[in-house]
Parts: structure tokens; C-alpha cells; sequence
């Protein structure tokens, strides 16, 4: 017997018919990019999640890159992540003109240390955390990190 390592036949199935409601009527008003299903899925997600404002972009990818560029990350700052992720990571550091600083991965959980790397010399440092959001104690969903502002990317939820 064979078992798939992810099933997405099955996963599919199981909200297939709202799929084919949802796309049905983005079809019919042509609300390819933006329109009413993005506007109430940003005012559904941010409820759930508890904040003002959620915005919905395109890929994970773009999430990082404009979380990275509203914190005026660019040329010649560095953002501290992990080498074992999807080089989208990477990608958006780069795409803003930074660089990637590597560090190592914590042995038990494989993501980059709550605890947070040692100090850099010269400081200018952004710390991106690679882990699904989850929540903390007190219901916040921000990562108890040391100081430094952080991004969840929630393109895996």
C-alpha cells in the first residue's frame, strides 16, 4: 500500500463545492484582482486574527518583501534568517536590496531560535522568524523574540 506524502485530492475535496461558489461569483463580477472576495477575506482574516488590518497579496513571497520595505529595509541592512526555508525567504531580502545573514537553526524545533542570534556588530539588524504563527501567552500572535520589530508570514494558514 502506497501513502501519499500529502494528499491534496482529499484536502480539495473536502471544500470543493465553496471553491466552485467562490470562483463562480469572482467570475461573473471580474473581480480577478482586488473586488469584494479580497475585501472580505482581509476584514475575516483580521478578525480572526485579532488586529486592524490584514492585507492580501499575492504570494508569500510579496508579503515578506512589502513587511520588509515598510520597515524601510534596503541597501545595506542585513535580516538575520534561516538557510533552511523556501529561498522566497531569501528572495525578498534581496528584492529589497538587503542581505541575507544566516544563521543556524535550533536543534529541537529546526526554526530560528526564540532566544534570537547573538548581537551583530554595528547593529542594523532585522530578525525574521520561519515558523507558522501560532498564539502566545497573553492571545498575542507576535513571537516573544528579543528586541526588534518581526514578521509572521501567514501564507501557509
Amino acid at each position: 500500500m502506497s501513502i501519499k506524502f500529502i494528499d491534496l485530492a482529499a484536502q480539495n475535496r473536502e471544500i470543493a463545492q465553496r471553491v466552485a461558489r467562490e470562483m463562480e461569483a469572482i467570475h461573473a463580477t471580474t473581480s480577478y484582482v482586488g473586488g469584494p472576495a479580497l475585501t472580505a477575506f482581509e476584514r475575516e482574516f483580521a478578525a480572526y486574527l485579532e488586529v486592524d488590518y490584514v492585507v492580501g497579496v499575492s504570494s508569500g513571497t510579496d508579503a515578506l518583501r512589502l513587511a520588509l520595505l515598510a520597515l524601510g529595509i534596503g541597501p545595506g541592512d542585513g535580516v538575520i534568517t534561516v538557510p533552511m526555508t523556501f529561498i522566497a525567504t531569501a528572495a525578498a531580502v534581496v528584492q529589497c536590496g538587503a542581505v541575507p545573514e544566516f544563521v543556524d537553526v535550533d536543534p529541537q524545533t529546526c526554526n530560528l531560535s526564540p532566544q534570537g542570534p547573538a548581537p551583530l556588530p554595528g547593529g542594523g539588524t532585522l530578525q525574521i522568524p520561519q515558523r507558522p504563527a501560532r498564539r502566545h501567552p497573553g492571545g498575542s500572535l507576535r513571537p516573544a523574540l528579543r528586541d526588534g520589530p518581526d514578521h509572521d508570514d501567514c501564507s501557509q494558514l
